[in-house]
């Protein structure tokens, strides 16, 4: 418990320090959805309009298995970099890392944990009148950690900024 609370405590002072770092005086959160592969519950917090943190929970059962991920990372964002019928399209990409457990429901297979790196880029659309984003990522996830194996991601993501 004393480690939990003493890397809460490192954790929310890097928080301050990076938000006053980087000049923002009140740096946005954001909580959604994305739907596609993986399909989950997703975070972003912004330290700055060019910089944030993104992260992912999913969680799929099926008949076969169980698969659990998480997923978080740095992501660096060009504002309104292109526009379409007048509408600002936002482009981003990040890097991170990924880590996924599938637990196989046949007795014969192995539990597989898969941990590595994952590079990411989209684009989206910020709506002027209510602090929502949708966009439509894909990434690149190049697992390392008990097997060697490349995965594609591609997913629809919409979040509600506070």
């Amino acid at each position: 418990m004393r480690k939990f609370i003493v890397l809460c405590s490192i954790l929310l002072s890097w928080q301050s320090f990076s938000k006053s770092a980087v000049g923002t005086p009140e740096a946005q959160t954001g909580i959604g959805f994305t739907l596609g592969i993986p399909t989950g519950v997703s975070f972003n917090h912004f330290f700055d309009k060019n910089v944030s943190f993104d992260g992912l929970f999913s969680y799929k059962s099926s008949n076969t298995y169980n698969k659990m991920t998480l997923f978080g990372g740095l992501v660096f964002h060009f504002p309104e970099y292109y526009f379409i019928d007048l509408v600002p399209l936002n482009l981003y990409y990040g890097i991170g890392a990924e880590l996924s457990h599938k637990n196989w429901d046949d007795k014969g297979k192995d539990d597989e944990t898969l941990i590595g790196p994952r590079i990411s880029g989209g684009s989206g659309h910020w709506f002027e009148q209510v602090p929502i984003e949708l966009n439509l990522e894909g990434a690149l996830v190049f697992s390392i950690i008990e097997e060697t194996e490349v995965d594609f991601e591609i997913f629809v993501l919409g979040r509600y900024y506070f």
